[in-house]
């Protein structure tokens, strides 16, 4: 049944069970290419689930954590080929949120933290050129890098856990590089479990660090 479930709606799944070598007591670091035996034992310690559901799920995570990426390179980056419009955005916030007020905390090395609300972010990443005057701008992700903490329990089939990914900026002008960062980026997953159906969204998205992006290689 499990295994059904999982493979039943990828684009409801999102990052749940990335979980690979151990990052401290409270969370997970992931390098996808490595201790694929080990993930797949954490997901059947945390699930009580079978070694094929395991499987299925590792797989999942890996094309949608690819996907959720992807949303946001392309929404950003110059070389998107997406037409970002009121619609696309509130496609993605029905796809991948828990609701249109769920807060996406914004860095700068040079400025305070800001707060948007998610269809705010999103048009503000696809306004950067505009707000900056950047002629191109690069938004990517670590490929290989992935944390997540614990899964807590906070209401009956109801669950909570943070994963957090590495991102990459730079803002050009003219091919000059004017700005460039790293942050570190903690997405926060509320999901249910209920009637052999599962149901994840993004509530909020907060920042754990920034810092030059030299210093991160």
């Amino acid at each position: 049944m499990l295994h059904r479930l999982f493979t039943k709606n990828k684009i409801t799944i999102l990052l749940i069970f990335g979980i690979l070598t151990l990052f401290n007591s409270n969370s997970y670091s992931i390098n996808r290419n490595n201790n694929y035996e080990i993930m797949l034992q954490q997901i059947q310690n945390a699930l009580d689930c079978s070694r094929d559901s395991s499987v299925s799920i590792f797989n999942i995570v890996n094309v949608f954590a690819d996907n959720i990426k992807e949303v946001i390179s392309s929404i950003a980056s110059s070389n998107s080929k997406v037409r970002v419009d009121s619609n696309y955005i509130n496609r993605i916030v029905n796809k991948y949120f828990a609701s249109d007020q769920s807060i996406v905390q914004v860095s700068n090395l040079k400025k305070p933290l800001k707060f948007y609300f998610i269809k705010n972010y999103l048009h503000h990443l696809n306004n950067l050129k505009k707000t900056y005057g950047y002629t191109k701008v690069i938004l990517t992700f670590d490929p290989d890098y992935l944390a997540m903490s614990k899964i807590e329990k906070i209401g009956p089939n109801r669950y909570e856990l943070s994963v957090t990914m590495v991102q990459f900026f730079s803002g050009f002008r003219d091919n000059i590089l004017l700005y460039s960062d790293t942050t570190r980026k903690k997405f926060r997953f509320i999901f249910n479990v209920s009637n052999n159906s599962l149901r994840v969204a993004i509530d909020e998205i907060s920042v754990s660090e920034t810092i030059p992006m030299k210093k991160y290689y």
